[in-house]
C-alpha cells in the first residue's frame, strides 16, 4: 500500500499515484486550511473492487439521466456514483474507486477542495462562490451558477492585466478579510480553441466535471497565491451572469443567482441578512458577451 500525506489529509493507494499527488501539491498546496483539516483517511481502490452493496437501504437524492451521475446518502455516507468513478464519503474517510486512471486527478483533486472548504467555512461568516479579480485599486467578483462564464470572464480578464485571485470560492472572515481556494482555473477544450487559442496557456491535464461530464483543461495560469489583503468591502462592484447567455434576463433572476452561490458560514440569520444586503447593493447583471466592456473600461 503506497501512503502520501498532504497536510493532515492521509492518501493511500494500491498503486502508484506519485505522478498526480505532485500536481496536486503545486496546484492545492498553498491552501492553508489543509493544515488545520482533521485527519481524513482517502483509501484509492479499482473499480472492480467496488460492490453495490455500498448503496442498499440509502436513498437517492440526485441524478442526470444524460450523464448517468448518481448520488446516494443516508446517515453515515455519501455515494457519488459516475461511469468511471465511484467515491463514498464519511466524516474522517472516503473512498475513491476508479476504472481509468485519467479520471482519478479530478476526483482527488474534487475531494480536496471539498475538504478544504469544509474548513475554511467552519472559520468563516460566509463565501461566495465567484471569480474575485484585481487590477490597482479596483476589485470585482464575477458571481454565476456552475457553466455560466466565470472561469472565461476572468481569463479574458487575465489577458487584460488584472490578477485572478480565485475563480471558483472566496471566504470572509470576521474581520471581513478575503481569503480564496487556490486552484488552476478548468475551461473545455472547445472554448479554449473558441475564444483563446491566440493566447499563450499552458494546458496541465485533462479532467473531467463530475457534474457535467464535460472535459476540461487545467490551465497553469499566475493565480496569486497568497492572503488576498483584501477586505470585502473594498469591493467595488459584482456583476453577476445568467444562465442564458443569449438575451436579456428579468431582474428579478439576479437575486436568486446571488443567493443561490451564497453559502452561509458562521452567521446568525441577522448578519446573514445584513451582509446578503450590503452585498447586493453592489450586484449588476452583464451578459457574458458583455464581460469584455467592464475589464477594457477599466485601462
Amino acid at each position: 500500500m503506497n501512503e502520501y500525506e498532504f497536510g493532515k489529509i492521509i492518501i493511500k493507494s494500491l498503486q502508484n499515484i506519485t505522478e498526480e499527488m505532485v500536481l496536486l501539491h503545486k496546484e492545492l498546496g498553498s491552501n492553508q486550511e489543509l493544515n488545520r483539516c482533521k485527519r481524513h483517511v482517502i483509501y484509492i481502490e479499482n473499480l472492480e473492487r467496488c460492490f453495490e452493496r455500498y448503496i442498499v437501504g440509502m436513498q437517492r437524492v440526485y441524478h442526470n439521466p444524460v450523464t448517468g451521475h448518481e448520488i446516494w446518502r443516508d446517515k453515515e455516507k455519501t455515494v457519488d456514483i459516475t461511469s468511471n468513478i465511484i467515491s463514498v464519503t464519511r466524516s474522517f474517510s472516503s473512498e475513491i474507486y476508479y476504472r481509468d486512471r485519467e479520471e482519478l486527478y479530478g476526483c482527488l483533486r474534487g475531494k480536496l477542495c471539498e475538504l478544504i472548504r469544509k474548513e475554511a467555512l467552519a472559520t468563516s461568516l460566509y463565501a461566495i462562490h465567484a471569480a474575485l479579480l484585481r487590477k490597482g485599486d479596483d476589485i470585482i467578483l464575477i458571481v454565476g451558477n456552475k457553466g455560466s462564464g466565470k472561469t472565461s470572464s476572468a481569463l479574458r480578464a487575465y489577458f487584460r492585466h488584472w490578477d485572478i485571485l480565485t475563480d471558483e470560492l472566496i471566504f470572509v472572515d470576521r474581520d471581513k478579510q478575503i481569503s480564496a481556494l487556490k486552484r488552476y482555473p478548468a475551461l473545455s477544450g472547445k472554448v479554449l480553441e473558441r475564444y483563446f487559442s491566440n493566447y499563450p496557456i499552458e494546458r496541465v491535464r485533462t479532467i473531467r466535471s463530475a457534474i457535467t461530464g464535460e472535459q476540461k483543461e487545467l490551465l497553469k495560469l499566475p493565480i496569486l497565491y497568497e492572503k488576498t489583503g483584501i477586505n470585502v468591502n473594498c469591493i467595488s462592484s459584482i456583476y453577476i451572469l445568467p444562465n442564458n447567455r443569449n438575451c436579456f434576463i428579468e431582474e428579478r433572476f439576479k437575486r436568486k443567482i446571488f443567493l443561490n452561490n451564497f453559502i452561509p458560514g458562521n452567521l446568525d440569520d441577522t448578519l446573514l441578512y445584513q451582509n446578503c444586503s450590503s452585498l447586493y447593493e453592489k450586484c449588476k447583471m452583464i451578459l457574458l458577451q458583455d464581460a469584455e466592456t467592464v475589464f477594457s473600461d477599466s485601462e
